[in-house]
């Protein structure tokens, strides 16, 4: 259990030099430079992920509460949004017109789809920290960049594209949900 505790807070807090140290994240790259920093930057959210995904096998689920088996329904129905949300970020697409921050919206709605089928204690501690932290991230992104100038329209087409990667994404993320969650979708 404290290695997924350890890496969900070390996750947030690396997440958050960025937006509530912008003084620190400064210093930083002036004394290592750009690169370097991304460097770290990334090879320590991957050392994050690792204590999550570690952590998460070697903490055996504790049942608080017997789930609604429908519920596991609502799970698969909303994981195409929230992969639609994930994928947004990457793409220049219109719901960017809609919704500030697709990808961290998108990180919310797949806390919340999880805990609707998973009642234990480590779903609770991954994907209510996820949500808590994605939470966090809006609120600090929003102070610090101030008012949102949405961005320009882009071509339906686009959308579309949106739509066929995301879906093409779903499904394989359903199928090899069990290599990197160790449990296979069922329903």
């Amino acid at each position: 259990m404290s290695w997924l505790l350890s890496g969900i807070l070390l996750w947030g807090l690396i997440h958050a030099i960025p937006i509530y140290a912008p003084v620190t994240r400064a210093q930083v790259i002036t004394s290592v430079g750009v690169w370097p920093y991304k460097a770290l930057f990334a090879i320590a959210l991957l050392g994050t992920i690792n204590m999550i995904v570690q952590g998460w096998i070697d903490c055996a689920p504790e049942t608080l509460f017997i789930p609604n088996p429908t519920l596991f329904y609502a799970t698969r129905i909303l994981m195409l949004p929230v992969t639609i949300l994930l994928v947004a970020g990457f793409l220049p697409t219109n719901l960017k017109r809609y919704i500030r921050h697709p990808q961290l919206t998108g990180i919310v709605l797949w806390g919340v789809a999880h805990l609707l089928s998973n009642q234990d204690l480590r779903s609770y501690l991954l994907f209510g920290g996820m949500i808590v932290w994605a939470i966090l991230m809006i609120i600090g992104i929003n102070k610090r960049d101030g008012a949102w100038e949405k961005p320009e329209k882009v071509s339906y087409f686009k959308d579309i594209i949106l739509l066929i990667v995301s879906v093409l994404v779903c499904i394989t993320l359903s199928i090899t949900h069990i290599y990197f969650t160790g449990t296979y979708v069922t329903g």
